[in-house]
């Protein structure tokens, strides 16, 4: 998955939950394996987490496929 694709997934599912339950999620859920340091550049999650991820702890669980990412 590459950085834009990721934010994209991340920020559509951060405004779906809103939609659904008029709140922020708490948590991003990602696989073990998943490597962040591909997906997200610092100076850009600088700047992203001020709006999109702001108070999101992300969990890395072997219950979420590789290819998934789940916000809840």
């Amino acid at each position: 998955m590459d950085k834009e694709k990721f934010y994209k997934t991340v920020c559509t599912l951060v405004e779906d939950y809103f939609t659904s339950f008029r709140k922020k999620p708490n948590y991003l859920l990602i696989n073990s394996q998943f490597d962040l340091n591909n997906c997200i550049d610092h100076e850009d999650l600088k700047h992203v987490v001020n709006h999109r991820f702001k108070g999101m702890m992300i969990v890395r669980t072997n219950d979420i496929s590789t290819d998934k990412l789940v916000v809840y």
